[in-house]
């Protein structure tokens, strides 16, 4: 749930939006030992997206995706991410409305 909404009344009650993420990181580490301290922990990135969308009103979903996206780069391990953040019923002639962006984290110089 978030205050999401180009308009005010849009934005009065927290609304349903469906976020999917994909990550890229090696598995050969957790695989082969079968510990999650190998891999990503996906509560964690649960964390951090909950944290997220809850934590203030975005007037687009776009905004929520950049967001969450740069949030998931940060978490080790993540070495490429995709985010995409629906928005049930936000038109009437369709189910909902989506958006995507993918991307890796940022080099450290």
């Amino acid at each position: 749930m978030s205050r999401v909404g180009i308009s005010d009344a849009e934005r009065t009650e927290p609304r349903e939006i469906i976020i999917n993420t994909e990550i890229e990181t090696d598995c050969d580490a957790a695989a082969g030992t079968d510990d999650i301290a190998n891999t990503v922990d996906y509560s964690e990135i649960a964390a951090h997206v909950e944290k997220f969308v809850t934590s203030r009103e975005f007037h687009l979903i776009e905004s929520i995706a950049a967001g969450l996206l740069e949030n998931i780069l940060s978490i080790p391990r993540v070495k490429r991410a995709r985010v995409e953040v629906e928005k049930p019923e936000a038109l009437a002639t369709s189910d909902a409305v989506s958006v995507c962006t993918e991307g890796f984290p940022k080099k450290v110089k």
